[in-house]
């Protein structure tokens, strides 16, 4: 489990759920670094809080598949 192994942030909390998913838990502030590292994770990452960093990764996956359409 390779999120587990890695260290991203001195707050950071790893905990695996009863339905074998992973949940990370940070106190950080919501940056770029923090919206394209949250972006790598693809189709396999759901952003539950906050909401404003939610709404980033979505606006930028929305606009992904806008750019691709063309």
């Amino acid at each position: 489990e390779q999120l587990s192994l890695r260290r991203y942030h001195s707050t950071q909390k790893v905990e695996r759920t009863a339905r074998d998913t992973t949940v990370l838990r940070m106190c950080v502030g919501t940056s770029p670094d923090l919206v394209s590292w949250v972006l790598g994770w693809g189709a396999w990452v759901v952003v539950h809080a906050p909401e404003s960093l939610r709404q980033k990764v979505e606006a930028e996956h929305r606009a992904a598949v806008v750019r691709r359409a063309w």
